[in-house]
């Protein structure tokens, strides 16, 4: 300190500087370090010696270091005390309340839990950012040289941090203060839960960013059709509920299982109905629960689309008992599953049934449950990486005939299939035989009727 001044510098300094420290903690460091491995090094002035022409320096090294926290360094060495670097600090005891910084506005990176967006503003140093979020320096740098935000220097070695407004950091690490520092932004079709920004959910939509706005609901009769956020920002995603319309809109009309008219974004196609296993309600999206010996009107494994080959239609909803395909009343059959994009265009999809039948595992047995887990449905819409049974282990329910233990396959089978980019499946060792996928969850209102068994069918094209 001088008088009421705290003068404050840097240095230049490598692995040397420590080592000196180490073995002459009374002695004057006089090194001009200009190797590739130098570091720039906060000091703090607290005094000096015209005599042996050197500054008493204090830094973040701790106690350990020197004489009690402090050493010397010579008079013009690594420019310390130039007063082009050097910058003094006054502090004095006020009255007045000080005026609390402003609230840094944040926004989450939902690919990546606890990390956040911050735009720099002019006149910020990185430092400064990392200080008040409260996280490491260095992992901040490098993070966000690795995402391309911050460039290097043309030696490619150091980063170039000399100006960073307006770029967009990644900010990882904070901890659930944060928001007393920062203000934590939604954008359009999200909003604030906790710490964090989740999409709005179903039949709610949010149009604008805010930090504490909410969602609003669609308009009665209209529905949101998807997950993601795109799906949530604008009023235009409030669809007529009557144009989203699944095998459950017919629960207390209908009790009998077959084929009925459902609709799809405004389009009816048929589809088979379960109107009996567990209150009814159910739409088969996926059949490979076919008699081997029996011909097929499509290739193994095969994707189906709504205005090609519609919804798998079948001639049974009793547990187990194998498809004839030849009779199917459907343009595609009854084998095979819906892309992911026909079932992302479905609305609300709250529940997911699966069977399958003589498993090839430990005891032979069979696997028919429900469950309301969002990544096992999000999976079927195109949104997820694979169908795993890990993830189910505790969410699902049993149904009539299920007889295997889920958490123990899940020891033995993570994923049973997944879908590659172009719809198709992928399948594990269990391969797809006698496997059958239903949804239920849809809103809205009747616009189509029960068909029975149908010689021919209109598609309309997606």
């Amino acid at each position: 300190m001088f008088g009421s001044l705290l003068l404050l510098n840097r240095m230049m300094v490598n692995g040397d500087f420590t080592d000196f420290l180490v073995n002459n903690p009374n002695g004057v460091y006089q090194k001009n370090v200009t190797s590739a491995d130098a570091v720039p090094m906060a000091l703090v002035l607290v005094g000096y010696s015209n005599t042996g022409f050197y500054w008493w320096a204090q830094s973040a090294l701790g106690g350990s270091f020197g004489v009690k926290g402090r050493f010397k360094v010579a008079f013009g060495t690594g420019d310390v005390g130039n007063p082009a670097t050097t910058y003094a600090l006054r502090c004095q005891l006020t009255d007045r309340t000080p005026i609390p910084a402003r609230q840094k506005m944040i926004s989450p990176d939902l690919d990546n839990p606890g990390c956040y967006f911050y735009t720099a503003q002019q006149g910020e140093y990185l430092a400064d950012i990392a200080d008040q979020f409260g996280v490491d320096l260095v992992k901040l740098t490098e993070g966000n040289v690795n995402r391309g935000v911050i460039p290097l220097m043309p030696d490619n070695k150091q980063p170039d941090v000399s100006v960073i407004a307006g770029k967009i950091l990644q900010i990882c690490g904070m901890t659930e203060d944060l928001l007393q520092v920062a203000k934590l932004v939604c954008g359009p079709g999200l909003y604030r839960v906790g710490a964090t920004c989740e999409v709005c959910p179903d039949d709610m939509i949010k149009t604008n960013s805010s930090a504490d706005g909410s969602c609003t609901r669609c308009p009665d009769g209209s529905v949101t059709v998807g997950w993601s956020r795109s799906n949530h920002d604008e009023l235009s995603d409030c669809k007529p509920a009557s144009d989203y319309f699944l095998c459950d809109g017919y629960i207390g009309q209908n009790a009998s299982s077959g084929v009925y008219e459902i609709t799809v974004a405004g389009n009816r196609y048929p589809a088979y109905c379960d109107m009996e296993t567990d209150g009814g309600g159910w739409t088969l999206i996926m059949n490979y629960n076919v008699k081997w010996t029996s011909t097929r009107k499509e290739p193994f494994m095969y994707s189906r689309f709504l205005n090609t080959e519609g919804f798998p239609i079948i001639n049974t909803t009793n547990i187990g008992q194998e498809v004839d395909e030849a009779t199917s009343t459907g343009k595609g059959g009854s084998w095979g599953h819906l892309v992911p994009s026909a079932v992302a265009r479905m609305a609300k999809i709250t529940e997911l049934r699966v069977y399958r039948n003589a498993l090839v595992i430990q005891d032979k047995g069979t696997m028919h449950f429900k469950t309301a887990n969002a990544n096992a449905i999000a999976f079927f819409a195109g949104s997820g990486d694979s169908f795993n049974l890990a993830q189910l282990a505790q969410a699902a329910t049993p149904l009539a005939g299920h007889n295997v233990d889920v958490a123990l396959l899940s020891e033995d089978r993570g994923w049973v299939f997944a879908y590659s980019q172009d719809g198709y499946l992928v399948w594990d060792k269990w391969g797809f035989s006698e496997f059958e996928v239903w949804i239920r969850g849809s809103p809205g209102r009747a616009k189509g009727r029960r068909l029975g068994s149908l010689s021919c069918l209109w598609y309309v094209l997606l």
